[in-house]
């Protein structure tokens, strides 16, 4: 039978507030050592605060484990600002350690900080978190890893636009998987033929988009024929075949719900809106610009947000809706 548990909390915060300051530094660490050890006998599924705990009693071991546990579900929920958070306490705990008893640990860590900062606009502490990574990539020869960080480095230049530092980078990751299976080589495929058709090149774009494929039907990831999908419907729209653009996003949300996938169905909801608004649908496009934004704002992803509200303000114009449109272009400004 499961071990009865009586919980006991304090009806104010500033009581606790109070109460714990009383404390001794001291005596604050050996309660929160026992309390995570507690919780971690009786409920080791109690993830979020045994990782609380551990990491105030200066639990290392189990500070380590547990904050690394609560930033993987964090990342899998696209809570980025709560998965940059665990992971940073997992670091500071993996380095509290002895280095050599932590590097496999210490290159998740890096590059998960790495990919969640580059996320959320945290472009230079992102990639020295990925340089970090990558160093460590390196002296273990795992050249996956070493193909993540390059692809995070060359989304992190992408992202602000300076495509020449972002396809060297993505070249240095191709050229670090030197011809193994991984899925790294699609993601890298991706990112380098979006900054091609952001160039107008859109024969090497889908060749890009072809190997990306490719790939993916080897390894039978959905995700990466998802993001294919999307890549290829953009080059249809700007080729100006809307309804074949508006099927190639179709596809990819479909996929995405199969994967129950955040980030994707938010950026596919907001392609298949450019296609409606570019036919000249603009209340269905209204729809799906905004389960794009809501869903980018639960992740905290900034830079999509911008995007999407000036979309809206796009819309809202072309409906005569100006006060509405204004208001959209402000908060875009403002993000």
């Amino acid at each position: 039978a499961e071990p009865e548990t009586t919980t006991y909390a304090f009806r104010h915060h500033s009581m606790q507030e109070v109460a714990y300051e009383t404390l001794l530094y001291s005596q604050r660490v050996q309660l929160h050592q026992a309390v995570a050890q507690a919780l971690a006998d009786l409920t080791p599924d109690a993830v979020i605060p045994i990782a609380h705990h551990a990491f105030q009693g200066e639990a290392w071991p189990l500070a380590l484990r547990y904050n690394m546990q609560a930033g993987e579900q964090a990342m899998r929920l696209y809570a980025n600002r709560q998965g940059i958070e665990f992971y940073g306490r997992a670091l500071r705990s993996a380095e509290a350690l002895p280095v050599a008893e932590t590097i496999a640990q210490r290159l998740r860590i890096q590059l998960a900080l790495g990919e969640l900062l580059v996320s959320t606009g945290q472009y230079e502490a992102g990639e020295k978190q990925l340089l970090a990574a990558l160093d460590l990539a390196q002296a273990q020869g795992d050249r996956e890893a070493q193909a993540k960080a390059c692809r995070w480095l060359g989304r992190s230049y992408e992202l602000r636009g300076d495509f020449p530092a972002a396809l060297d980078w993505l070249d240095r990751g191709l050229a670090s998987l030197n011809g193994l299976l991984s899925s790294e080589e699609a993601e890298i495929a991706l990112i380098a033929g979006l900054i091609h058709s952001r160039q107008g090149d859109y024969e090497q774009t889908l060749r890009l988009c072809e190997r990306s494929l490719q790939v993916a039907d080897r390894l039978a990831d959905p995700a990466v024929r998802a993001r294919s999908y999307n890549l290829m419907g953009i080059v249809d729209r700007r080729r100006g075949d809307g309804e074949q653009a508006i099927y190639r996003f179709r596809q990819s949300l479909a996929q995405y719900e199969y994967l129950g996938n955040v980030y994707g169905l938010a950026t596919s909801h907001n392609l298949i809106a450019n296609g409606l608004f570019m036919q000249g649908h603009w209340r269905a496009s209204d729809e799906h610009y905004r389960q794009s934004l809501a869903l980018f704002t639960q992740m905290g992803d900034l830079y999509n947000q911008v995007f999407v509200n000036n979309n809206l303000g796009g819309s809202a114009l072309k409906q005569g809706q100006l006060d509405a449109a204004l208001g959209y272009y402000q908060k875009a400004m403002r993000l």
